[in-house]
């Protein structure tokens, strides 16, 4: 059925001033005084007829008096009819809501990133858009970002449009589509319009997405789902790999296992997979995979080729051709490491708010410890258990401080030869680690917080590419890690060589830094301090 609406609603305000017409003439008809004449003579009579004619003319002048005000308070509230699934052709209040998230950045057939045919999109809305559209433009991994905001201002809208790129980060689509419906209900405009940009990923259309779509679609907002691609596009990825090396077919050789995947609607091409050392190749295969198929892959090793040709185990790359997301066609693992590394996780609750898990995450993303990596998360109070028999490494995540008996007991595991990962952040304390927890374990001097200046945030360079903690990483002295930014770190000083600066920032403040059995990381592993959970050097930097 058609919509009916008013273009300014609020003139329908006016309405009660239909009534004076009716008010005035229902006080015109009050009883006059009755005044005595000495004659009448020369006073006619009014027939009946006559008095019927004077009362059928008040009606209709009362009648037309009141439609006159009517009209005259509907022409200005601007009543529409729009027909049903047409965009209406007067001023609306409109957001652009585009999708920014990681995928976005694959190659469209074109060899285009899809982020720019989703900005061709939008600037043709903009273009189309009708005198008086009130236009707010939004991205889905920042919504609460302000944007351009509702603005009738195309220059304006347009260089917001300019600064759209694709990010690192996953698409947060429920709250974006939340915020841009109620952006909409903040205008004053009667017709509301969403345009939602998107590669459509399945991960980001869930049943929140689709509650949320479905919410603003029955509050009269016309949504309106802009496809960028008609299928998924060819995408394969490593899921898992088996870092213990196993007998070849009739015991020759030596095989290591990869749990490779298709991601795509479609079959799988020959994809040829490579096994490398350093810049050596020494194994590898290739697989055919059906339609969202993923399977565990075979393939031979050759160690002559390699440096260490004596050793069968350490850092390996596993690599294919680039796809169009490239950021996980490639892996890095340990070969030889035990199946399933211990650690104990030790992190502090927020504001009532469990713990971000970014580094249990990159450390076991399956929960399975297929990964290599068991991680099993407490608090400060678990350390008073702590012990060899149960865990390898303990990573001490933000926490603020440590009581005595647990520092103590902490000192007693890393004797026995555990290992100690301090990942610091916005709620620890520098003064507590600078001068109680870190004397004795690493010769690190922490000087409190440092802000990266507005618009320039710390970039991630290698100090020391060959030490252990970048194994598998190929940086040079100087490269940079990531494209990733940190926003904010503690002010660190290594006071003795003992204590090793592996990775610092480009102007040259310590951001990791290793000591036999301890390594610590300046900034946060989670995304408060940055957006580097997001990347793809987090995972291998968390694993080393």
């Amino acid at each position: 059925m058609p919509s009916f609406s008013f273009l300014n609603p609020l003139f329908l305000w006016a309405l009660p001033a239909v009534a004076i017409p009716i008010v005035i003439h229902l006080l015109s008809r009050r009883r006059l005084p009755e005044v005595r004449f000495p004659t009448t003579q020369f006073l006619r009579d009014l027939e009946p007829q006559e008095i019927r004619r004077l009362r059928l003319r008040e009606i209709l002048l009362l009648i037309l008096r009141t439609l006159a005000i009517l009209f005259l308070v509907l022409a200005f509230a601007r009543p529409s009819l729009t027909p049903r699934n047409t965009v209406a052709h007067s001023a609306a209040a409109v957001a652009i809501l585009i999708d920014d998230s990681e995928s976005m950045g694959a190659l469209d057939e074109q060899a285009h990133p899809r982020i720019e045919a989703a900005k061709e999109r939008a600037a043709a809305i903009l273009e189309a858009g009708r005198p008086g559209d009130e236009i707010s433009i939004a991205t889905s991994t920042h919504p609460d970002a302000a944007g351009a905001g509702h603005t009738t201002d195309r220059v304006r809208l347009l260089r917001a449009l300019d600064r759209v790129v694709a990010t690192s980060l996953p698409a947060r689509m429920p709250e974006a589509i939340l915020e841009a419906h109620r952006a909409l209900l903040r205008s004053h405009l009667a017709a509301r319009e969403l345009y939602l940009i998107t590669d459509l990923q399945r991960s980001n259309f869930g049943s929140e997405t689709r509650a949320e779509i479905a919410a603003a679609a029955g509050a009269g907002v016309r949504v309106y789902v802009v496809p960028l691609v008609q299928s998924r596009m060819p995408n394969h990825a490593f899921q898992d790999v088996d870092p213990q090396l196993r007998p070849g077919p009739e015991g020759r050789g030596l095989e290591l296992r990869a749990r490779f995947a298709n991601h795509a609607d479609s079959p799988s091409d020959r994809i040829a997979v490579r096994v490398r050392r350093g810049d050596a190749l020494i194994g590898g295969g290739d697989v055919t995979l059906r339609g969202d198929e993923s399977r565990w892959l075979s393939m031979p090793l050759d160690w002559r080729g390699a440096p260490d040709a004596a050793a069968s185990s350490g850092p390996v790359i596993l690599e294919t051709d680039q796809d169009a997301l490239p950021a996980d066609d490639r892996w890095y693992a340990a070969l030889g490491a035990p199946r399933s590394l211990r650690v104990l996780r030790i992190a502090e609750a927020r504001d009532g708010s469990p713990p971000p898990r970014f580094a249990a995450l990159a450390l076991d993303p399956s929960g399975d410890g297929a990964g290599g990596f068991t991680v099993e998360t407490g608090t400060p109070a678990s350390l008073l258990s702590l012990s060899r028999t149960k865990s390898d490494v303990v990573l001490l995540e933000d926490v603020a401080s440590l009581s005595a008996d647990a520092e103590g007991r902490l000192r007693a595991f890393l004797r026995d030869g555990g290992g100690l990962v301090v990942a610091l952040g916005p709620h620890s304390d520098p003064d507590y680690y600078g001068a109680h927890l870190f004397p004795g374990l690493i010769d690190l001097a922490l000087d409190g917080v440092e802000q990266a200046a507005a618009g320039a945030p710390f970039e991630l360079k290698a100090r020391l590419p060959a030490h252990d903690v970048l194994e598998g990483i190929p940086v040079g002295v100087g490269s940079t890690l990531t494209q990733s930014r940190l926003t904010a770190l503690i002010r660190g000083r290594a006071t003795s060589p003992r204590a090793e600066i592996v990775v610092q920032t480009s102007g040259g403040l310590p951001l990791v830094v290793a000591a036999p059995g301890v390594g610590v990381f300046l900034s946060s592993f989670s995304d408060d301090w940055g957006d580097l959970p997001y990347s793809g050097a987090f995972v291998p930097l968390v694993r080393g």
